[in-house]
């Protein structure tokens, strides 16, 4: 994964999580950038399926499986839904900075 531009961040004063090197396009929503990879970590950070974050955020699990697989963006309500389902879910988003591209980790 580290090979492929993926950081692991260790648990210093927040839950353990990942970050990407650099940032990417990605899809905006209210808050900050939402990417097919990070919604996708945040998935397996919280060990949920498509399916159960589809029930989440009230969409049809395809909108996530066509997302992450970048085979097209979700209108930005549903962004913004699975975003919300997944912090709910008890994971934060890291906005990029000077050093790294943005990133996902368990709260704490």
């Amino acid at each position: 994964m580290e090979a492929a531009g993926i950081a692991f961040i260790p648990a210093n004063g927040g839950g353990p999580g990942v970050r990407l090197r650099e940032l990417r396009s990605g899809c905006g929503t209210s808050e900050t950038l939402f990417f097919p990879d990070l919604c996708r970590a945040a998935r397996n950070i919280l060990n949920m399926s498509q399916w159960d974050l589809a029930e989440a955020a009230g969409i049809a699990r395809s909108t996530v499986a066509e997302f992450e697989r970048g085979a097209r963006v979700p209108i930005s309500n549903n962004l913004q839904a699975m975003r919300d389902a997944l912090e709910a879910a008890g994971v934060a988003f890291i906005e990029a900075d000077g050093s790294a591209g943005p990133g996902v980790r368990l709260r704490k």
